[in-house]
């Protein structure tokens, strides 16, 4: 019995597998509505201790004018990132770490500590660009 083959993209002028940073698209497209959602929910989680707000009516009052001021975001949509971010502060209590960014491709983030957080800026100093 033969294994299926692997699909090549035949897209472009040579057969190859599809370059990830100038061959990929994400298809459907997300609207722009889309991408503010994800943009904020975004932004809540770099906030201290977001997974714990998420019931907070204070704090959730406070991401809500910042949806209405920067996202301009309706309300259907602000309640579906309420939700999404429960979902998201759950998961994260559960794996200690959260998708972001998560339409086709993902972006995790996960909290480490300092002292890991050192070794790994000492580790990758040789191959900083800074002056």
């Amino acid at each position: 019995m033969d294994p299926t083959p692997i699909k090549l993209d035949n897209s472009g002028t040579d057969n190859r597998f599809a370059h990830g940073i100038t061959d990929w698209r994400q298809t459907p497209q997300l609207f722009l509505r889309e991408l503010c959602m994800l943009q904020f929910m975004s932004y809540v989680t770099e906030q201290p201790e977001w997974e714990n707000k998420c019931e907070e009516p204070q704090t959730l009052e406070e991401w809500h004018q910042h949806v209405d001021s920067v996202f301009d975001l309706d309300e259907t949509s602000w309640q579906w990132c309420v939700r999404e971010l429960r979902d998201k502060a759950s998961d994260l209590k559960r794996t200690a770490y959260v998708a972001v960014f998560d339409a086709d491709p993902r972006v995790i983030k996960s909290q480490i500590s300092g002292d890991l957080l050192k070794q790994l800026r000492e580790s990758t100093s040789p191959f900083s660009f800074r002056n």
